[in-house]
């Protein structure tokens, strides 16, 4: 066993110790623990729904997070387990991510982008509707950017 997945399970037994039982996975590290839940949220990138050069990877790898999502959506859906999975696909968020961009065009352009960023708390709030819903509306997929953010 790995030792991401040896944290996830002490992750998950702390918050099953403290609260009692787990509402929600917000999967935001590439680790999903085997367990039963009614709420999955993804957090991909709306690089997964646009490939720009230089980002072909990046925008490859969230293009196959959606896929994942909807796929994982499709299969509880005919197992009838009523889990409910949302992709959500942030734009330009407040963050510290161009830091340790050294190549200067690629920096000047993502610092662009990011002074228009939403703050972490409008992400959250997002978030918190998809798992507000009612157990019976699945809400798959959100894209969340800026109003003046143009991809």
């Amino acid at each position: 066993m790995n030792t991401y997945y040896t944290i996830m399970e002490e992750l998950a037994a702390f918050a099953l110790k403290e609260f009692g039982k787990i509402d929600v996975l917000v999967n935001n590290a590439g680790v999903m623990p085997q367990s039963f839940l009614h709420k999955l949220k993804i957090l991909s990138s709306i690089d997964g729904h646009n490939v720009y050069a230089s980002g072909t990877v990046y925008c490859a790898t969230k293009h196959a997070v959606r896929a994942i999502t909807e796929g994982l959506r499709q299969e509880e859906a005919m197992s009838g387990t009523n889990i409910r999975t949302t992709n959500i696909s942030p734009g330009a968020v407040s963050k510290e991510l161009t830091e340790g961009i050294t190549d200067v065009e690629l920096k000047q352009a993502y610092d662009e982008l990011y002074k228009g960023a939403i703050k972490a708390e409008s992400m959250a709030r997002a978030i918190a509707f998809a798992i507000e819903e009612p157990e019976d509306v699945a809400i798959n997929e959100m894209i969340i950017r800026p109003t003046r953010q143009q991809a």
